[in-house]
């Protein structure tokens, strides 16, 4: 298992750390997920056998999210 810390931006409710934790649950792979609206940071648990780094960065994406390198 791998660990990864995301620094997220637009996180402006916590309905908006909701949907990028759902969204990020439905990864094949991804473990665990802890996203914090008030820190703007995703903490993520996956298996990187299963997912990369840039599908999870893509999955938050898609949900109308800029993650910050």
């Amino acid at each position: 298992m791998q660990k990864i810390e995301i620094n997220i931006s637009g996180l402006q409710s916590e309905l908006c750390a909701q949907a990028v934790t759902n969204s990020l649950k439905l990864v094949d792979g991804v473990e665990s997920v802890k996203v914090s609206q008030k820190s703007g940071v995703a903490k993520v648990k996956y298996d990187s056998s299963k997912t990369s780094i840039n599908e999870i960065v893509q999955t938050i994406e898609k949900q109308g999210f800029d993650v910050l390198a």
